[in-house]
């Protein structure tokens, strides 16, 4: 699958009839969307999510949020990943889990898998609850529109796909120079085991 950018002149760009409009707003540039996070039936909570493209997972809730709001507590199971994360002050440990849903105005999507970042973050800025990654936009021909501070969000072919599985084995595989290659195994899990 490739990726298309395109860019129109803002005087001229008419949004499509079918797009679900979502207003940001903006936090150092990057456009902020409030969501609904589901955890099981009648339980759920709001969230400000960093749109963030570069990130390919669904969604990754910050050690702040994620603490505040007892997601730990909430979640009916959580799993440490079998691959390392990495960012601009180092190593970030995270553990996974699967959420009920996650819905952006009246887009909707059922049992995403989150991040659930454990390591504080050292910015000076306010930090996101979360960051919403490709996985969920896969699903729809997005919009960035910034001069109406709006993300315009079309459903394509990928917007009924089953929810994005998730290997929780603890075995991490990485191809280099056309080999599987074992990178890591996860301590505890049905790999180390095995």
């Amino acid at each position: 699958v490739t990726a298309t950018v395109r860019l129109y002149e803002p005087q001229t760009f008419t949004a499509p009839v079918n797009a679900v409009n979502i207003p940001f707003t903006l936090s150092a540039g990057s456009p902020i969307v409030d969501s609904m996070i589901s955890f099981g039936p009648g339980d759920r909570v709001g969230a400000s999510l960093l749109v963030d493209t570069s990130v390919r997972r669904f969604l990754a809730l910050s050690k702040g949020f994620t603490d505040s709001q007892r997601v730990l507590g909430r979640v009916r199971k959580v799993v440490k990943p079998p691959f390392i994360v990495g960012g601009a002050g180092g190593m970030i440990d995270v553990l996974a889990t699967r959420l009920e849903a996650l819905s952006i105005g009246s887009a909707h999507v059922d049992g995403p898998v989150a991040l659930l970042i454990r390591t504080a973050s050292g910015a000076s800025r306010k930090e996101p609850d979360g960051y919403l990654g490709n996985e969920f936009f896969r699903r729809f021909l997005l919009t960035l529109d910034y001069p109406h501070m709006r993300l315009l969000l079309e459903p394509n072919l990928h917007y009924h796909d089953a929810p994005t599985p998730y290997d929780g084995s603890g075995l991490g595989i990485e191809t280099k120079d056309g080999k599987l290659v074992v990178t890591t195994i996860a301590a505890a899990s049905a790999a180390a085991r095995a």
